[in-house]
């Protein structure tokens, strides 16, 4: 040990260094919580005063790929109680929306598609071959690189140890794609080949990994191993 007044010696040091949660206290507490709240909108159309004439293709897109990632760590050691706790909580709204108004005029020697995509990807869903983007993703942690949300608390006391966790994630993801009553698409006789088509496609891809974890141990050991 060190006495009042004296400089901590180097074992006490490396000690300290080395075993950093063995902390002392009658009951210590830890405790974690990470709320998201996200509203997106995505609109994409031709309104109905549109008059829009093509040689080629007429696409309307509206796109969101909503890309997230949320945490809660906490831990906690004590030579008589310890307890803890981690909450993730998220709710998130996203709506994209493409349509052509009623009245407008539209005519392709093509086709015409309107598409509204909505992605959720994997955590680990992204461009590996380039750098920037791969630095961007590491600087996040790599937690954020696995799981889409992760909830998790530790606790360790040599009497008593109490531990939990939740991971709550709600979402309302929406598409629609749609042209309205009224709309004018491939009405012209002279934009009329063979082959051309009208497409209208709504998709939702909703892709999660989430980990809830708590654990509660006793004594020495369990609080050596509470990192």
């Amino acid at each position: 040990g060190v006495k009042p007044g004296q400089n901590p010696t180097f074992k006490s040091r490396a000690l300290d260094k080395l075993f950093p949660t063995l902390k002392s206290g009658k009951l210590n507490l830890s405790g974690a919580v990470a709320i998201g709240f996200t509203e997106q909108t995505v609109n994409a159309f031709l309104a109905p005063t549109a008059r829009v004439n093509s040689q080629t293709s007429i696409n309307v897109l509206a796109d969101l790929l909503d890309r997230t990632s949320t945490a809660a760590n906490s831990q906690a050691t004590s030579d008589s109680a310890a307890a803890g706790g981690a909450v993730v909580y998220t709710d998130f709204v996203n709506t994209v929306r493409a349509h052509i108004g009623s009245g407008a005029v539209v005519n392709a020697k093509q086709n015409v598609d309107v598409n509204s995509r909505l992605v959720v990807p994997y955590p680990w869903d992204f461009n590996f071959t380039d750098p920037s983007e791969v630095v961007d993703r590491l600087s996040t942690g790599l937690a954020s690189m696995l799981f889409t949300t992760f909830a998790r608390n530790k606790a360790a006391g040599d009497k008593f140890a109490l531990s939990a966790s939740a991971d709550i994630y709600q979402a309302k993801n929406t598409a629609e794609a749609w042209i309205d009553s009224g709309a004018l698409v491939n009405t012209n006789v002279a934009f009329a080949v063979p082959g051309q088509m009208v497409n209208v496609n709504a998709h939702t891809e909703t892709n999660l990994l989430q980990v809830a974890g708590a654990t509660a141990g006793f004594g020495f050991l369990d609080k050596l191993m509470t990192n």
